[in-house]
């Protein structure tokens, strides 16, 4: 007998178990919300049927087919864990629907590329203000230390240590955290876009590190 009376105890099983130890799962959580809805319009009962599963990944009209192939990857994941405890669950065979990821090639600056890309964040309007010195020293410190831009949006005062030359990088990956050693002349540059940041806004209680003259942090999107 199932230890679960409708899909929708299925998945909170699942994410329940998966967030314990340490997955935020917010986008694949409420992927797997909608299936267990769609499984109880379809008024599915029981375990998880392959049928079932690409029945809702193709009930899409925004995504395309690498869409619709991670719609299943993410029933497929469930399937995998309610297995143990269903051995009828049916597990869909990866790459049914083709391939549900497509990793673009990386481009590699060079050192030209990033000295000019810090020329024209320099170059930004308003001239006098937050921005130009925000987007020239995340760059650099994003060339000079490999961080990903979200890590380095995030980082909180207190997060950089100039005198230890170390940066704090908290909760990534599985809600750790991690020291990332910085070079003295980092230290010098994030030390002076710090004095700079801090002349321009000296009432303002932020804790991020990186902001804008409004006060508020520096968004991703406007990054790209």
């Amino acid at each position: 007998m199932s230890k679960w009376s409708s899909m929708k105890k299925r998945v909170e099983s699942y994410l329940h178990t998966r967030r314990s130890v340490g997955y935020n799962l917010h986008t694949e959580g409420a992927q797997l919300q909608r299936f267990a809805c769609f499984a109880d319009k379809q008024d599915h009962q029981g375990h998880i049927t392959i049928d079932l599963a690409v029945d809702w990944a193709n009930n899409t009209l925004k995504s395309n087919q690498i869409g619709r192939a991670r719609r299943l990857e993410v029933v497929r994941s469930l399937a995998k864990y309610c297995v143990t405890f269903e051995p009828e669950t049916e597990i869909p065979p990866p790459h049914l629907l083709g391939p549900a990821h497509r990793r673009p090639t990386p481009y590699i600056y060079t050192d030209q590329e990033i000295i000019l890309l810090l020329d024209m964040a320099n170059g930004l309007q308003p001239q006098k203000g937050l921005r130009p010195a925000t987007m020239h020293c995340l760059l650099g410190l994003l060339a000079s230390t490999g961080l990903r831009i979200s890590e380095a949006l995030r980082l909180n005062r207190n997060d950089v240590d100039l005198h230890q030359g170390v940066l704090k990088i908290r909760e990534t990956q599985f809600r750790k955290s991690r020291y990332v050693p910085v070079h003295q002349m980092v230290c010098e540059a994030l030390s002076n876009y710090a004095t700079f940041r801090d002349q321009r806004l000296p009432v303002v209680d932020n804790p991020i590190f990186f902001l804008l003259d409004n006060g508020k942090p520096f968004q991703y999107r406007q990054v790209l």
